[in-house]
């Protein structure tokens, strides 16, 4: 399946359609080196992120490492800390105690999102291992 995306401007011209393009946000940033270790039990890490570029997002998907409980996206909104606004909240299909799949999310409308737009990462854990855990968690934005 192909999809297309019309992109608008502020002025409110279109442009042509643009393929469909990958921007992912994660806790620790994307790529190697990432990972931060979940202490034993419950535990909650969060991180202010941006998308590197500008859009509008037609899906959401995601990633949390083994013992990851849910994973949430909020928009940060105001001036200062911001005041959160819930944009989607997961919990992993499947087992928890392994690296498990998050569901696709379809917003009802296209979130337009900028690099200036601040948002918050935040990755729930129950780690049951025994010890130190190293977890990571990501959203993907299509």
């Amino acid at each position: 399946m192909r999809l297309a995306l019309t992109a608008e401007s502020a002025t409110g011209g279109r442009s042509a359609p643009k393929a469909l393009a990958h921007m992912a946000v994660c806790l620790g940033g994307c790529g190697e080196g990432t990972l931060y270790m979940a202490p034993q039990g419950h535990s909650i890490q969060f991180e202010d992120v941006q998308f590197p570029s500008t859009g509008r997002v037609v899906m959401l998907t995601g990633h949390l490492h083994r013992y990851g409980q849910r994973l949430t996206l909020e928009k940060l909104e105001g001036s200062g800390a911001g005041t959160p606004r819930m944009i989607w909240s997961v919990t992993p299909q499947g087992d928890p105690n392994t690296d498990s799949p998050l569901p696709v999310w379809i917003p009802p409308t296209p979130l337009w999102v900028t690099p200036a737009d601040r948002f918050r990462l935040t990755a729930e854990y129950d780690n049951v291992s025994g010890k130190e855990w190293p977890a990571m968690a990501a959203i993907g934005a299509y």
